[in-house]
This record gives structure tokens, sequence and C-alpha cells, in this order.
């Protein structure tokens, strides 16, 4: 079964950011807090970035396409298993990466805990 689709988010076009950020109501008290996310969407940019290709596929497919483990099994030619391990590891990685930066970054950006 196929997850809701999230919005989407291209982790190479930077535009895609401001677009998220934009999508905000505009006023003072907002821009401070538009200002962190921004920066908390570039961490988490540079951080998935950073991912070994063999964990960031499938965190970006399940994460941001939307894809259902078995569909990134079948694009990946492996297993489900295999892909559930990585998307684990993958979100270690990140979670390790992103608290050691800001504790509160990775809180409100799609990775349970």
């Amino acid at each position: 079964m196929k997850r809701a689709r999230r919005h989407e988010i291209c982790l190479d076009d930077e535009s895609a950011q401001s677009d998220l950020v934009n999508s905000a109501p505009d006023s003072a008290a907002n821009a401070s807090e538009q200002l962190q996310l921004r920066e908390q969407t570039e961490e988490i940019r540079r951080a998935v970035l950073a991912l070994p290709e063999e964990l960031r596929a499938p965190l970006v497919l399940f994460e941001f396409e939307s894809l259902s483990q078995s569909e990134i099994a079948q694009i990946l030619g492996c297993t489900r298993k295999a892909v559930e391990v990585r998307i684990y590891r993958a979100r270690q990685i990140l979670r390790k990466a992103l608290t050691a930066q800001q504790p509160t970054a990775v809180q409100g950006h799609g990775f349970p805990n």
C-alpha cells in the first residue's frame, strides 16, 4: 500500500528551499522563523547529500518520493528487508549528524525517533 504523498523537495535545487520557506506568510515576527527554517533545511540537505549512495537512495525514494519499501527494493534490485535496514541506518546517521550540529534540527522534518 502506498503512503500518502508528502510535499516534494529537490535536494539539489536551492530554489525548492526558498519555495518551502516562502510558503509561510510574510511578517516581521515570522522573519526569524523563516531564517531558522531555511538554515535547518540547508543543514538537512547537506546531511542527506553526505550519506553514502547506498543509504541515500532508499531514504530519498522513501521519504521524498513516497515510494513503498517494496517498490524501492525492485528499483534497487535488493530485498525489502535490505531497504528497511538502509533507511534505518540513514536515519540514524542523519539524526546523529543533525543533533550534533543543533539539537532541534531533526524535529518536525519527517525523521522519526
